[in-house]
């Protein structure tokens, strides 16, 4: 196209050759339902043009843009004629308005290229060290009794007591569940009567959530929650019930839902109520502190508050800086 060979394997890109006709190139077909997205790259090779991001009408937008409603965009490169291109692409649409470190999702995800759900549900390690790291303080953290799915989730301190505010909620499906099979025109998938409400979006390590607006005629290997139920579509062949609920036993299926209303759970497991504590109680050091945290899969975000103990000497010292100005 346009002189340009372009191949591709998953989400990476390769684009090869001399441009004969200036214009877009269109590379891949995103379809997106509604909501704010950040797209980025990463680039290897000799590319005149970086990629962008087109609507439908083939009109550029912002790395980060807002979709109004479901609709296909277009990742697609622009150029001039005997532009020389010899490149690989590695392209990412995420949800939100911050661009991540590309991971490589294949089918965005699949049973094939299965991405794990990042989620704060361990143990993970806090460190705090002066400026030159000679001082050091250590806190483990495992929030495995009270997880945290999303960034709207949280732990909190109230009245003397723990709490953890959830926004989101975990499932796991592992194929000893009541599933019917269901035939709709040509597809073949499974459902599972659920009390979680409908989803715009979510998260699985093996499927794609898609809106519970979007009809599963259209998709291979995604899980749509709508009407008290879980549909999920294995792949567009026809296998027995049996099969894919042993399927699922050796591909145990998270999916990170959003909650109908937020909950706020009282922390009752003593080691994570210590170990709050003793985070909460951790000391800053003097001109310089370094905080960093290790955890298998995610970090987490948290608020810091640190006082400021100045010397008497110090406060005299600008007390008499001041008096003299």
């Amino acid at each position: 196209m346009y002189g340009l060979t372009i191949t591709r394997t998953d989400d990476i890109i390769s684009i090869t050759g001399r441009r004969d006709n200036s214009g877009w190139v269109g590379i891949i077909n995103a379809p997106l339902s509604a909501g704010t997205y950040t797209f980025s790259y990463e680039s290897s090779g000799t590319a005149p043009q970086r990629p962008r991001i087109l609507n439908s009408s083939y009109q550029q937008q912002n790395d980060t843009f807002t979709v109004s409603e479901t609709g296909t965009y277009i990742i697609a490169i622009g150029g001039a004629v005997d532009d020389e291109w010899n490149c690989t692409l590695k392209l990412q649409i995420v949800s939100g308005t911050t661009a991540k470190p590309y991971e490589k999702y294949g089918a965005s995800p699949s049973p094939s290229y299965p991405s794990p759900v990042k989620v704060i549900d361990g143990s993970y390690d806090l460190l705090v060290a002066n400026s030159d790291n000679t001082q050091t303080q250590t806190q483990t953290i495992d929030t495995s009794p009270n997880p945290l799915y999303s960034e709207d989730d949280y732990y909190y301190k109230q009245n003397g007591n723990w709490y953890v505010h959830n926004e989101w909620g975990k499932v796991v499906l592992n194929g000893t569940e009541d599933w019917t099979i269901q035939v709709y025109s040509s597809l073949y998938y499974y459902r599972l009567s659920t009390t979680i409400p409908d989803q715009s979006e979510g998260y699985s390590n093996y499927f794609t959530v898609i809106s519970s607006n979007l009809n599963l005629l259209a998709y291979t290997n995604v899980i749509r929650i709508k009407d008290s139920n879980i549909d999920l579509v294995l792949d567009k062949s026809n296998i027995s019930l049996e099969n894919f609920k042993t399927w699922l036993s050796t591909h145990n299926t998270e999916i990170i839902y959003e909650l109908a209303t937020p909950t706020n759970t009282q922390i009752t497991n003593t080691t994570l109520i210590n170990q709050l504590e003793a985070l909460s109680n951790m000391k800053a050091y003097q001109d310089q502190t370094n905080i960093s945290q290790t955890h298998n899969t995610a970090q987490a975000d948290m608020k810091i508050n640190a006082k400021t103990i100045m010397s008497l000497r110090y406060m005299q010292q600008e007390i008499e800086s001041l008096l003299n100005s």
